[in-house]
């Protein structure tokens, strides 16, 4: 007689990391989880003091005319910061929600 055993993964192993994406390539609307902060220096303390940290949730409001500054929604206050500032923040999109909260 043979006997079938069922197999439930393991919930505590780790999952693959999400990708990440610069915060400059959202497109207007969407909303992103900073997974991490590139940079050094003053441009790094600048986008800690504005609250972009990991683990916090920001949308793309909406881009200049020309690109160039952007207009984000960080816990419920609004930035205009450069691409370049913007291309040292990575988020993951795939861990939000459509319609998510900031």
């Amino acid at each position: 007689m043979t006997t079938l055993s069922l197999v439930i993964p393991d919930q505590s192993l780790p999952r693959a990391i999400p990708r990440a994406s610069s915060l400059d390539d959202l497109v207007s609307g969407e909303v992103g989880l900073i997974v991490r902060i590139d940079g050094a220096g003053l441009a790094r303390g600048r986008l800690i003091e504005m609250g972009l940290t990991p683990g916090v949730r920001v949308r793309l409001v909406r881009r200049a005319p020309f690109g160039d500054p952007i207009e984000i929604d960080v816990l419920g206050n609004h930035f205009a910061i450069r691409r370049e500032l913007a291309s040292l923040v990575f988020v993951s999109t795939q861990q939000c929600t459509v319609g998510a909260g900031v």
